[in-house]
């Protein structure tokens, strides 16, 4: 059982808004923040206390942009959340809500994909289920186009009928009604890379007036990005005028340049009226699914095992990879490309960690039959791609409308587990230090709280604040940093002390077993 009335006294304070930090004193009670003071003005006679001097304390972080959806109930302990200071996660994002599954095969496929046993079907009971569960962070969730597509029309490259198009938007008014922030696409994924505009613009509709946000990962990130962006704010502007620009980048070297025509057509939609916002994750690799780096039509075949079994078929796709023009458009070189994702094959899980080109190597082939082998074998296997550079990194975190996403989902530190990213574990400390340097501590700090809290309207979270949810993490602003990489993505932030979620601690440093798991569904309404 958590204190019901404690303080945390001599802290430097950000509190969230951006404003510069300030010595203080904060009174917790009964998971709400009570008072908060400069230090040594309040009486806490009686009242326990943690000696914060020499350290920092902030609003528990917000990651933006989350894909825990499924593995919050695998790992409901959330360690590669907590551990780093995030107290709540976004989930639903780029299209692919997991609690939006009432139909036999999505269901089918989404247990058979993420290892966990589904018995929810709406977010009402998602939201049922995750209490049960009782995670270590709040979760906040969008309603994914795509999971609404899969559920009427399957894997079907078609436009949906009038009446198919009413049951879809049936099912993102229940998830809206239900507390959904949102509604969320992903257009180069399947099935909403089959969708146009006017059937996302049609969903994108049931949005207006309720305030809530479209958020979209791009029909493209490369070299078809302004088009891009364009359709984004059309679905956006048939909304409710709110758009978030997913994971903000520019894919492949050749479009490293269109960053400055991409963030002046960003600009120019601010002007016009459109709220848009943005998340990213401070690191030079994607994480994607293989198939991804197909060229068109390879690229949006529904089940390419069953294409890639025919032994023509896999070598039609290797020349059609190694064309020169499809190696001008990949998105990473081959050296660039990890293979992290091994689902099927046992053999296969020697390989994670190693480029494509080290496995052509391995197997004595090309790198283009390498990928087309392990397609032919593998469900769409994870990837990080080596696909963006340091100096757009820098002037997408220098926007002050920005925030935290670490686009992963939450796993344990335990090794057995599955192979991730380093931004899983790593995504507040590298963002802070990184924004830190561009902007100040302040402007880190408010990007990854009062921001995104506001973003997705998740009342009561984002600021040190009286009346406000007493999510805090404490940590030292000079050692904190994230050691985890690409070879050894499991390690954990440094220089966190304490993380508090709804008053109660969620990780102790000092007390590494202590872990509370007091999160809850925020709902928005």
């Amino acid at each position: 059982m958590f204190l019901q009335r404690f303080a945390i006294v001599n802290a430097e304070l950000f509190d969230g808004s951006g404003a510069p930090p300030r010595r203080a004193d904060a009174v917790v009670e009964n998971g709400k923040i009570r008072a908060v003071a400069p230090a040594g003005e309040l009486n806490l006679a009686g009242v326990p206390r943690t000696d914060a001097a020499g350290l920092a304390l902030a609003p528990g972080f917000i990651d933006a942009h989350s894909h825990s959806d499924a593995t919050l109930m695998l790992y409901p302990e959330s360690e590669s959340r907590i551990t780093q200071g995030f107290t709540t996660e976004v989930v639903g994002q780029c299209g692919d809500a997991d609690f939006i599954c009432s139909g036999p095969e999505r269901r089918e496929r989404l247990e058979r994909e993420n290892g966990a046993r589904v018995v929810w079907h709406d977010l009402e009971s998602y939201m049922a289920e995750l209490a049960r569960r009782a995670p270590a962070v709040n979760v906040a969730a969008l309603a994914g186009h795509g999971a609404i597509r899969e559920e009427i029309l399957g894997m079907s490259d078609r436009a949906p009928s009038p009446a198919e198009l009413r049951r879809m938007e049936e099912l993102l008014d229940t998830a809206l009604r239900q507390g959904a922030a949102g509604l969320s696409s992903g257009l180069v994924y399947l099935p909403g890379r089959y969708a146009e505009t006017p059937e996302l613009a049609a969903l994108a509709a049931r949005l207006r007036g309720t305030g809530k946000l479209y958020a979209t990962h791009l029909r493209s990130e490369g070299s078809g990005i302004l088009p891009a962006l364009r359709e984004a704010a059309e679905i956006a502007r048939a909304a409710d005028g709110r758009l978030v620009v997913s994971h903000l980048k520019t894919m492949g070297r050749e479009n490293w340049p269109k960053i400055r025509a991409a963030l002046d057509e960003i600009d120019a939609m601010r002007r016009s009226g459109l709220s848009v916002t943005s998340d990213r994750y401070p690191y030079l690799h994607a994480a994607t699914g293989l198939r991804n780096v197909l060229p068109e039509p390879y690229c949006s075949v529904a089940d390419l095992r069953e294409f890639l079994s025919a032994p023509e078929r896999r070598r039609e796709v290797a020349a059609a990879l190694e064309n020169a023009e499809a190696r001008r458009k990949l998105p990473a070189e081959w050296e660039g490309i990890l293979f992290t994702g091994a689902r099927v094959e046992p053999e296969h899980l020697a390989l994670r960690g190693l480029s494509l080109a080290e496995i052509a190597r391995r197997f004595g082939v090309s790198p283009a039959e390498a990928c087309t082998e392990l397609l032919a074998t593998e469900p769409n296997p994870r990837t990080q791609l080596r696909c963006m550079c340091e100096e757009n990194l820098d002037r997408i975190l220098s926007l002050d409308f920005v925030a935290a996403g670490s686009d992963s989902s939450g796993v344990p530190l335990d090794p057995s587990g599955p192979l991730t990213h380093p931004r899983a574990f790593g995504t507040a400390a590298r963002f802070f230090r990184r924004v830190s340097r561009l902007a100040s501590p302040a402007e880190a700090v408010r990007r990854m709280t009062s921001l995104p809290a506001a973003v997705h309207r998740l009342a009561g979270r984002g600021l040190v604040k009286e009346g406000y949810a007493a999510d805090l993490v404490l940590f030292d602003p000079e050692k904190f940093d994230a050691p985890a990489d690409y070879r050894d993505p499991r390690r954990p932030a440094v220089g966190v002390r304490t993380v508090w979620v709804n008053g109660e601690i969620a990780f102790d440093a000092e007390d590494p077993k202590r872990r509370g798991r007091a999160g809850v569904f925020l709902p928005v309404r």
